[in-house]
């Protein structure tokens, strides 16, 4: 198992620190319980994994949090996996396909939590060393990178199956006005002509807020100051300005009617192409 590939999921510090103290136990080959130990830890670090990512107070502020009874919080590992995909969305805005994502991540984790809780049960047979660790390690790693992708996996398929709910009116009208403005502090003589927008993501969900990024392009006439009304717009050199931008929406009732805002919008001037479609 390569571990990096596992680390590539983690966050720096804490989780990559507690992974690190995870594999010292399954090291020390002197202690019969390495890998009854090992396992433990390792459970432990996936339930700390899911607690950073859906944090309790977060997941009670959403609509859809009903508390479990037996839960000392109320808060269970379903709720955990349930806020890491789709944040504070509603159900009610969620179609087959976004459910069934939800459920069946849901499941998988839970399955592979329960597979990797049987390695930590010690009996004569793994006290005395009968059991083939590097073997059963392998797999215990194998179950916790499983699990970390599926996760990812969901969480990204869940936010392009949202952003296809989106119309694209919506994204495109704040485009445009922000970009008509941004222009405005260009020192050429220019006409603003249009924009492109190349990809729109959809980068997180959490219980208050949806964050998109955009990027593309925008299209200037340049116009020369001696030239005529006549050749103002014809035969004028234009220049292309790639965009990038990010935009938040409050979790919406409905995505017909949502409320999207420009946070952030760039211009990159250092990648401005200069043409003329005449020349």
């Amino acid at each position: 198992m390569d571990v990096e590939e596992i680390k590539k999921y983690l966050d720096d510090g804490y989780e990559m620190d507690f992974l690190d103290a995870c594999l010292r136990n399954l090291a020390d080959e002197g202690n019969p319980l390495r890998l009854s130990n090992f396992s433990y830890s390792l459970r432990e670090l996936i339930r700390e994994v899911l607690s950073h990512r859906a944090p309790d107070e977060n997941i009670k502020k959403c609509v859809w949090f009903v508390p479990e009874e037996n839960a000392k919080s109320g808060v269970t590992r379903s709720h955990r996996v349930k806020y890491a995909i789709q944040g504070g969305l509603p159900d009610k805005l969620l179609d087959e396909v976004m459910t069934a994502l939800v459920v069946d991540t849901s499941k998988k984790v839970r399955n592979q939590v329960d597979r990797l809780s049987e390695f930590t049960h010690i009996t004569e047979q793994v006290l005395y060393g009968k059991t083939d660790v590097d073997a059963l390690s392998e797999e215990a790693l194998s179950i916790l990178l499983g699990l970390l992708k599926s996760i990812e996996v969901a969480r990204k398929n869940f936010s392009r199956l949202t952003l296809s709910k989106v119309t694209t009116e919506i994204v495109d009208r704040k485009i445009e006005s922000q970009a008509y403005r941004a222009t405005e502090g260009i020192p050429e003589i220019h006409t603003f002509r249009a924009f492109a927008t190349k990809d729109v993501e959809i980068r997180n969900i959490n219980e208050q807020a949806m964050l998109f990024y955009a990027y593309g392009d925008l299209f200037l006439c340049l116009v020369e100051e001696d030239s005529t009304d006549e050749e103002k717009y014809a035969n004028q050199p234009e220049v292309m300005i790639p965009y990038n931008s990010t935009l938040v929406a409050g979790i919406p009732d409905s995505f017909e009617k949502m409320d999207l805002k420009i946070c952030e919008f760039n211009l990159d001037m250092e990648k401005a192409e200069y043409f003329n479609y005449d020349a």
